[in-house]
């Protein structure tokens, strides 16, 4: 805005502000910003934490076991490693790793859908004649031998 659009607003609008210094805005503004880090510190999920909840969802996917699994078992024996192996904050900083079942299952979700994604381009870039094609794999049982047949 134009400085002289500024100053008529903070005049009309903010007579009580209007005969403050400029060293009264610079200190209001550090106050803020400083709020706002004490507020992402303790409401955000670190990097870290987001990408241990994904190593332990695809563990969890792999091995084809619950989603509760994290949330009743994992994450009570990491704390308990943790707390006895290195002590202090380290345990109150694993419990900040989402491992809600809801969280598992969207993980799972959203892994499944970007790996077939991948799966799709890696097959686009291979086909070039640009036409659809269709491969069946098909496997059973004849006179005691498994047949596999393409």
């Amino acid at each position: 805005m134009v400085p002289s659009k500024l100053q008529r607003h903070l005049v009309t609008n903010h007579p009580s502000l209007s005969i403050k210094g400029k060293s009264y805005f610079q200190k209001s503004l550090s106050s803020k910003s400083k709020q706002v880090k004490v507020f992402e510190k303790q409401i955000g999920v670190s990097e870290k934490a987001q990408v241990a909840s994904y190593k332990i969802v695809e563990l969890i996917a792999v091995k084809l076991k619950p989603h509760n699994l994290a949330e009743e078992i994992i994450l009570p024996a990491c704390r308990k490693i943790v707390k006895i192996m290195i002590g202090g904050s380290a345990d109150i900083d694993i419990c900040k790793i989402p491992l809600s079942n809801d969280t598992i299952h969207r993980r799972i979700k959203d892994m499944s859908q970007n790996t077939a994604k991948a799966v799709g381009n890696s097959m686009k870039q291979t086909d070039i004649t640009g036409k659809p094609q269709l491969i069946a794999f098909v496997r059973f049982i004849h006179e005691n031998d498994i047949i596999n047949q393409f």
